[in-house]
């Protein structure tokens, strides 16, 4: 044993021998209300019921056999040791004396139970109940049912309020049966003049821009006064969309010539492939760009 369970162990003895000694003065009282001397009474009454009690714990501490006779005299010591102390005590005090005297005798036997738990069980871990089980197992239940109910109320809080639902329907209803009969001048003017604002969808047609490629193994020589000169110049953007003529030749012509004066190698198959048009339109187009820009160079 520890010095812990030692302590223990010390401390419930001791209270045992407090409780049997509570008993002696009730003893002594009968001993003189039969004429008999109060040791002898003590010895008949408190000794045999110590020994009884001792012997009886070491048996189960030590978990060895327990007869019959042994748990018979034990417990009938222990019924007439709560006799004398309930009628000793209850000269004193006829209604707390009886419940005190019984309370001391149930000490005794707590302690006795005490003893045999340090000695046999105090070291076992602790083991659940049946009863702590379902009771734990009833808990989780219910708190998993709540979880259930708290998710299923959220999920019917994200839909439409059903009550809104039937409102807003007759409001409409309400609505449509009270146009149906027609609307007063004030009202009809205001609904002609919010009618006749509608907004009108404009189609932009989409801007092109026209994307840097890489014709066969040209590559742009990157040097930094090439980078320079680029970056100070600033090069024009290319937008069909916005050139005054409405025929895709002359959209394509500006493209082209766009694409010369920038540098760009291009092809026929380039050109029509960007402007989305035929090889023979493309080539058209880049003759004319070709002849265009030969005049503006004289």
């Amino acid at each position: 044993m520890r010095w812990i369970d030692r302590v223990v162990f010390g401390v419930v003895v001791i209270i045992a021998g407090t409780v049997i000694g509570l008993s002696i003065h009730s003893t002594a009282m009968l001993a003189d209300a039969l004429n008999l001397n109060a040791y002898l009474m003590a010895g008949l009454v408190e000794i045999l019921f110590a020994s009884l009690l001792f012997i009886r714990g070491r048996q189960r501490a030590t978990q060895r056999n327990v007869p019959f006779f042994l748990n018979a005299g034990y417990f009938a010591s222990l019924g007439f040791v709560t006799a004398v102390n309930m009628w000793g005590l209850a000269h004193a005090n006829l209604i707390i004396g009886p419940i005190v005297g019984a309370a001391i005798s149930g000490a005794m036997w707590m302690m006795e139970s005490c003893l045999v738990w340090l000695i046999v069980d105090s070291h076992k871990p602790y083991k659940k109940s049946i009863w702590r089980m379902k009771y734990e197992a009833k808990r989780d239940i219910k708190e998993e049912k709540s979880i259930q109910w708290i998710e299923w109320q959220r999920s019917e809080a994200r839909k439409p309020d059903l009550a809104l639902i039937r409102a807003a329907r007759k409001s409409e209803e309400a609505r449509k049966k009270v146009e149906a009969e027609g609307l007063p001048e004030y009202f009809a003017q205001w609904q002609d003049s919010s009618s006749a604002i509608e907004p009108i969808p404009v189609e932009r047609e989409a801007e092109i821009v026209p994307i840097k490629r890489t014709i066969g193994f040209h590559m742009e020589d990157r040097t930094p006064e090439t980078e320079q000169r680029t970056s100070n110049t600033e090069k024009p953007v290319i937008s069909p969309s916005n050139t005054s003529s409405n025929t895709k030749t002359e959209r394509i012509i500006k493209y082209v010539m766009g694409l010369i004066e920038q540098g760009e190698v291009f092809t026929v198959t380039t050109v029509a492939n960007d402007m989305e048009c035929s090889r023979s339109t493309a080539s058209v187009a880049i003759r004319k760009a070709k002849e265009q820009r030969e005049k503006m160079n004289k």
